[in-house]
């Protein structure tokens, strides 16, 4: 935890702070399914696996999601592991800029 400097305009605020970030295990991919049909899917390797394979969520609504979605068999994502990093400023973590997600979505409510 963090208090307010005295100077502060509320100086017994106490604050903390967090780090937060979620490194991209996947990418973007078409496949084409047996009947020729292009469908979108993330390739990704299941944890402790060794070959990247697709995963398809199948249909996924936009906008209002009806009653009747909730009680059809739904996705499960499959625990996958980060990709191998290489050390250096050349190579970067892919992350999903998820801290910029909280801010957007929090904005100053916190």
């Amino acid at each position: 935890m963090v208090e307010s400097a005295p100077t502060s305009a509320k100086p017994n605020v106490r604050r903390s702070f967090h780090v937060i970030s979620s490194v991209r295990c996947t990418i973007d991919d078409n496949v084409v399914d047996s009947d020729g049909k292009v469908k979108r899917v993330v390739k990704g390797v299941k944890l402790g696996g060794t070959v990247q394979q697709p995963f398809s969520a199948g249909f996924v609504p936009a906008g209002a999601v009806p009653k009747s979605f909730w009680s059809q068999p739904y996705f499960e994502m499959p625990k996958l592991q980060p990709p191998a990093f290489q050390g250096g400023d050349t190579f970067p973590i892919e992350h999903l800029n998820l801290d910029s997600l909280l801010v957007e979505l929090l904005g100053d409510a916190l």
